[in-house]
């Protein structure tokens, strides 16, 4: 390995000699230079540098990762040479540190004049220059304040600035980050030759991490140093002070901070140099470049943030770029508290304001984002002593005093009611308040990129905050859409934008992630940044306004232009939909072409809602585009457009048909397309033979007009006549559907209408037909990924039952049986997946129990049973014929106290006020009377045949009676007499 340095001659033999067999093994291998090891092992070159070099002993990881990219097995040998190494290198920092201490004690020479200074030159002693040398670039100097009085030169004013932690600021306890306490406690008190940052999101919880470790360095013995660089004067007048508190000489210091030696090289020789272990915080270094020596960087350990030999070095940022802070750091994420963490930390600032379980929902609702929890629960503190008491006649909302309050209030008025919990104090311009602001302390970080030249960042994280808390697929910010929006003015850039996203994501903004199993690039961030970002939309001048929620329509549409019909883009959909839902509901109305794009995008949205069989999509889109379609001006063409398509009703529908006939003329694809919904709406209104008169001629006319497309009307045809009784017209035009649907080659990614042309089918009778078209239904959704939809469990469902008619119940019970193995438990019931797979176990359940496997059904039935209450109420029909289904399989088992305590569930549930009996009163008696015939209670139940005599059902009548002979019967015999009589 030619290309590198000589090894350190001043370091040890030990170190030496390990760096010397680490070149000759990596040279052996072919390595020429640092750049290619640090390629092929994946390590920092700073730190392949440093190995190779003898200037510092590696980590026995280090070697270990070099001989394995050797393929050499790490042995004792090595580990003994390695660790004999790192003993050698802290035995040479201690003496060094002893000869820098009498370095320090010596008197400072005062030379005319002295050589041109670096920052970034190594340390060395101060030697005077020829008189010709020219002058030197100070290092800024301190201006003049009362808490960096005290120098020569400056007003005899009380210094008032310090480097002591605020240990004031740190909470009773540090919730949710013992794991990362210990870690950094390890690193605290051993060999501390690395730099730890912490770095996060703003209001995550960096600066309490930091103090919880120095509290415990202070408790260890060990001398803190807390420094702020949030502006530059506080880290120069900081490191002044670091300076005079480890015995540095003030005329050393004069020296140097005035520009005439290197004060950089000056502190970390007296930090190197010190008896007593100490830790060093940099907080809130977002801005590294305030770090840096001249012309360096802030991660090469030539500036303020470097690794010391006698104590650790701590760093709290929003950058959590590696690079940024270079080989000798260890970077150190922190993120957001767990609910539990969360609702600890909110009892400790609000005190007993609610049960836990109402702090675990708040601390969901703020994300476990640990300012807006303190903020919350000061708020709450403050409210114990008095505040929100006094309040003007007709303010809106109520007296919050606990976690629900607390979180209704916040629905209510936004983030804005956060920073109420700060209370009043400081000043406007106060940098520390403001970060302790939830309305600040991300405008910090968006002002950082502006002063960079990326005022582009703000605007897209507005954007971003126009849509729901969710991963937004990248692809839909589009630069060509976002510049013909109109959304970059005056300095901002779209070809910017690339560059605003990476400052975006390395101060904690934005996340970059891949939505599962989609393998597509999405944008996530944090709610309440979102939600931050929201409220400043709100707040923004009408034209800002109206320039944002522009370019967020132009990207609503963007996305809504993707085909709906087609199973490749169905994973993407799923992830746009909760972003055009969330648009439609908060552009504002005044923002009326905004409001119509919104809309247009959203009827797309219920398009594909519609095609999937997505029935809560379906339900969503429906209810939410005729909320706000009203707000659009009288006869706007959107609104007109989204009034003629989603049309309920009989009465709407024909409105909607004739009012399409009126504008858009007899024969266009509107009009026709309103007439087949109102062709529909009859049928679904139990008008059959109204709706096969319009269906009939609306096909005619498509027929004469030659239009293609009409496959979805064709099948509706099919199941009008089928449902009007005419067997044979309905068999005969499902065999036309299949011809035309063959003739028409329909795309068969097109599943929506396969889906109407199988429905046709088997409404015709045509069972193995409709058969085929399950399966192939199935075979396309499989081959799509998409066998978790809601659209294929509803096939797999008609299969099911298509296979049952058939009188195939075995291979019924495959196919269910088959696709319930997927779930190891019933999924949330408040999708409709969850229902779905609800519907699967009691359909097996029901076939299980015909095939007379009672057991399994029961265990099937109920399991549905208690998916249904999860979502229905007790009274349900659903859930009430459901019961009745779950009796007789209990009793078949032997099981009559199961059946008599779903007996009395059901009267219970046909008590309700709003369920219509039907019957089913009947039939819960006829089942009780049999469930207490068999537990041997003849008498009782020959009492409940008789009160069934009455009723009006002949069926219900003749079983009665059959069960009175057979109580009767079994009187007569004795025990072990004929039971209860059976149905068929």
């Amino acid at each position: 390995m030619n290309n590198l340095k000589p090894v350190d001659a001043q370091a040890p033999e030990e170190m030496r000699a390990l760096a010397v067999r680490l070149r000759r093994l990596l040279g052996k291998q072919g390595f020429g230079g640092v750049r290619e090891v640090s390629g092929a092992c994946g390590l920092n070159r700073t730190t392949v540098s440093y190995a190779l070099g003898g200037s510092r002993a590696p980590t026995w990881n280090t070697v270990s990762t070099l001989l394995k990219c050797c393929r050499i097995a790490p042995d004792a040998d090595w580990r003994r040479q390695q660790e004999a190494a790192k003993r050698a290198e802290r035995e040479w920092r201690r003496r060094t540190r002893a000869r820098t201490r009498d370095e320090l004690a010596a008197p400072s020479p005062t030379p005319p004049h002295v050589a041109s200074y670096s920052p970034s030159a190594p340390s060395a002693p101060y030697s005077p220059s020829p008189p010709s040398a020219p002058s030197a670039p100070s290092v800024p100097s301190v201006p003049s304040a009362p808490e960096t009085a005290g120098h020569p030169g400056q007003s005899a004013v009380p210094g008032t600035f310090t480097v002591r932690a605020p240990y004031g600021e740190l909470p009773p306890r540090v919730r949710g980050r013992d794991g990362l306490l210990a870690e950094l406690r390890e690193e605290l008190t051993g060999d501390r030759d690395r730099i730890q940052v912490l770095h996060g999101l703003g209001g995550c919880g960096k600066t309490t991490v930091a103090l919880g470790l120095a509290r415990l360095a202070k408790d260890l013995g060990h001398q803190v140093f807390w420094l702020s660089a949030a502006t530059q004067d506080s880290l120069l007048t900081g490191m002044r002070q670091v300076a005079r508190d480890l015995g540095v000489p003030e005329a050393r210091i004069e020296d140097a901070w005035s520009g005439r030696s290197s004060a950089m090289d000056l502190v970390w020789r007296a930090l190197d140099g010190a008896t007593r272990p100490w830790l060093l915080v940099f907080d809130n270094v977002d801005e590294p470049d305030r770090t840096t020596s001249l012309h360096g960087s802030p991660g090469d350990g030539t500036g303020w943030i470097r690794p010391g030999a006698a104590g650790l070095t701590l760093v709290t940022t929003r950058i959590g770029n590696p690079a940024v802070w270079g080989g000798e750091a260890t970077c150190r994420p922190v993120g957001v508290l767990s609910p539990e963490d969360g609702a600890e930390v909110l009892i400790d600032f609000a005190g007993n304001a609610g049960p836990m379980a109402d702090a675990r929902d708040l601390a969901r609702r703020l994300g476990g984002m640990p300012l807006a929890l303190k903020l919350a629960g000061s708020y709450l503190a403050r409210a114990g002593r008095g505040a929100g008491l006094l309040r003007r006649r007709g303010a809106e909302g109520g007296y919050v005093r606990d976690f629900a309050g607390y979180a209704r209030e916040l629905d209510r008025l936004g983030t804005g009611l956060l920073d109420r919990g700060e209370g009043a104090g400081g000043p406007d311009g106060d940098q520390r308040r403001y970060r302790r602001l939830i309305s600040g302390t991300w405008e910090i970080s968006l002002d950082l990129l502006a002063e960079q030249g990326l005022p582009e960042a703000r605007l897209l994280m507005r954007l971003i905050s126009c849509f729901a808390h969710a991963p937004l697929p990248a692809f839909l910010l589009d630069l060509d859409v976002l510049e013909q929006s109109g959304l970059f003015q005056g300095p901002a850039r779209a070809e910017s934008c690339e560059t605003a996203l990476e400052g975006l994501v390395d101060l904690g903004l934005l996340t970059v992630e891949e939505a599962a199993r989609e393998s597509l690039p999405c944008l996530t961030a944090h709610p309440l940044v979102l939600e931050a970002n929201a409220l400043r939309v709100q707040e923004s001048s009408g034209a800002e306004r109206e320039r944002l929620w522009h370019a967020a329509a132009s990207v609503a549409v963007f996305a809504a232009r993707l085909d709906s019909r087609s199973l490749e883009m169905w994973k993407v959909w799923k992830l746009v939909l909760p972003h055009l839902e969330a648009g439609i509901r908060a552009v504002p109305r005044e923002e009326t072409e905004s409001l119509a794009a919104f809309l247009w995008a959203g009827r797309q949205a219920h398009l594909y809602a519609v095609a999937s069989n997505s029935r809560d999509a379906d339900e969503l889109f429906t209810r939410l585009l005729l909320e706000r379609v009203d707000e659009l001006p009288e006869g706007h063409p959107v609104g007109e457009f989204i009034r003629r398509k989603l049309a309920e009703g009989v009465e709407p529908a024909h409105e909607a048909y004739l009012s399409a006939r009126e504008k858009l003329g007899e024969e266009s694809f509107g009009t026709l397309s309103a007439w087949a919904g109102w062709a529909s709406e009859l049928r679904h209104a139990g008008r059959p033979h109204e709706a096969e008169r319009e269906l009939h001629t609306l096909l005619d006319v498509a027929q004469r007009l030659e239009m293609n497309g009409t496959l979805v009307i064709r099948a509706e045809y099919v199941q009008v006549l089928a449902e009007a009784g005419k067997a044979e017209a309905a068999r005969a035009e499902a065999h036309a559907l299949l011809s035309a649907l063959e003739a028409e080659h329909v795309d068969e990614n097109d599943v929506a209408v396969r889906h109407h042309v199988a429905h046709a089918l088997e409404e015709a009778g045509l069972l193995a037909e409709a058969e085929q078209a399950h399966r192939d239904q199935l075979s396309l959704l499989e081959q799509a990924g998409e066998q978790n939809s809601v659209l294929y469990l509803d096939t797999a469902s008609l299969l099911c039952g298509n296979l049952v008619q058939q009188e195939r119940p075995a291979e019924a019970l495959e196919v269910v049986g088959g696709l319930l193995e997927r779930y190891d438990s019933v999924p949330d019931t408040r999708g409709a997946v969850g229902r779905g797979v609800v519907k699967l176990y009691q359909q097996r359940g029901e076939l299980l129990y015909a095939e007379g496997h009672f057991e399994a059904a029961a265990a099937d039935l109920g399991r549905a049973l208690e998916g249904l209450l999860s979502y229905l109420p007790p009274h349900h029909f659903a859930v009430i014929d459901l019961r009745l289904k779950l009796v007789p399989a209990h009793l078949k088992r032997g099981e009559h106290g199961a059946a008599l305590r779903e007996l009395d569930a059901l009267d219970s549930a046909l008590a309700h006020d709003e369920v219509e009996l039907d019957g089913f009163g009947h039939i819960a008696l006829l089942w009780r009377a049999r469930a207490t015939h068999e537990a041997g209670s003849c008498a009782a139940a020959r009492a409940l045949y008789e009160e069934l005599l009455s009723a009006g059902d002949e069926t219900i009548v003749r079983l009665a009676r059959t069960g009175i002979e057979s109580c009767g019967a079994a009187s007569a015999a004795g025990p072990g007499g004929s039971g209860p009589p059976r149905d068929n």
